[in-house]
C-alpha cells in the first residue's frame, strides 16, 4: 500500500532558510506576490506520493486571477487540486506528487509557473529527493541463501566531485554449478550517468565489473543512489543500491 505524507509549501514571502521566487505581477510589494516553498527538499520513496500546499500571499492592490501550471521529470506526476485562483479565492492549493516505483533515486526538479492576467509571470523550482526501493545493501535478505547470484558492492558512499568521475567495483557472488549469463544494467538520476565495463558477466564461480560514475557540472550537490541490476537466465533479478556523495 502507497503511504500518503503530507508536508507544507507555501508561496508567501521568503524567511529563514525557506525557497523564494522573485516577484510576479508588479515589481512593488503591494502590487505584486511571490512563490516560496519551505522544508525543501521534498523526500518521497519510489512507489509512494506526498501531498503539499500550495497558498499564494498577495500584495494589497493586487487583484488579479494566477494561471498555475506544473512540469516534472519522467517518473514524477504532480497533479494540481486547482489551476487557477481568483482574487476571492483562498490561497491554498493542495498538490499530490506521486513517484513512479521505477523512478531513478536522487534529486529531480518539478517547477511551478504562476502567470497573473496581466504582468510578468514567476517560477519556482522545487526539489523532490527521490528515495529508490533498492533492498537494504548491509542486512542479508531473506532467501539470499536460495539465490542463484547476488551483486555486492561497497556499503559506504562514494564521494564524487562536479565534473569528475569516479570507479566503484561491484562483485557477482555465484552460487556453486550456477554458470548462466548474468545480464547487468544501471539506473542513474539526473545529473549522474554510469557506464560498466562489461553488460554481462557469464561462467562459474565469482567474478566482478566496474561501474564509472561520472557527475555533471551542475549535478545537484548531495546525496545521490546509482542502482545496478543483475538478470539472470530465469532467475530473480538482484540489485545494489551505489550510494554516492557529489560535492564542489
Amino acid at each position: 500500500m502507497r503511504k500518503l505524507l503530507v508536508c507544507t509549501l507555501v508561496l508567501v514571502v521568503a524567511a529563514g532558510c525557506s525557497r523564494s521566487s522573485d516577484r510576479g505581477g508588479g515589481t512593488e510589494r503591494r502590487d505584486s506576490f511571490t512563490l516560496k516553498a519551505s522544508s525543501m527538499p521534498t523526500t518521497i520513496e519510489a512507489g509512494e506520493e506526498r501531498t503539499v500546499s500550495l497558498q499564494i500571499d498577495r500584495g494589497r492592490d493586487f487583484q488579479q486571477s494566477i494561471k498555475l501550471a506544473i512540469e516534472a521529470p519522467t517518473g514524477i506526476a504532480p497533479d494540481l487540486d486547482r489551476k487557477e485562483l481568483r482574487p476571492t479565492d483562498s490561497g491554498e492549493v493542495p498538490v499530490r506528487i506521486t513517484v513512479a516505483r521505477n523512478t531513478p533515486a536522487g534529486t529531480h526538479t518539478i517547477h511551478v509557473t504562476a502567470t497573473p492576467d496581466n504582468g510578468k509571470a514567476t517560477t519556482l523550482d522545487i526539489p523532490v529527493n527521490v528515495k529508490g526501493a533498492a533492498a537494504d545493501n548491509t542486512t542479508p535478505a531473506k532467501g539470499d541463501a536460495e539465490r542463484a547470484f547476488m551483486l555486492k558492492g561497497p556499503n559506504s558512499a562514494t564521494t564524487i566531485k562536479r565534473g569528475d568521475s569516479q570507479t566503484v567495483k561491484i562483485n557477482v557472488e555465484r552460487r556453486k554449478n550456477f554458470d548462466a549469463m548474468i545480464k547487468l544494467r544501471t539506473e542513474a538520476p539526473t545529473g549522474l550517468q554510469a557506464s560498466l565495463d562489461s553488460m554481462s558477466v557469464t561462467g562459474s564461480g565469482n567474478q566482478s565489473v566496474n561501474v564509472r560514475i561520472t557527475a555533471s557540472p551542475d549535478a545537484a550537490l548531495g546525496e545521490h543512489s546509482v542502482r545496478v541490476f543483475g538478470d539472470g537466465n530465469n532467475e530473480a533479478t538482484h540489485s545494489w543500491e551505489v550510494k554516492v556523495r557529489v560535492t564542489e
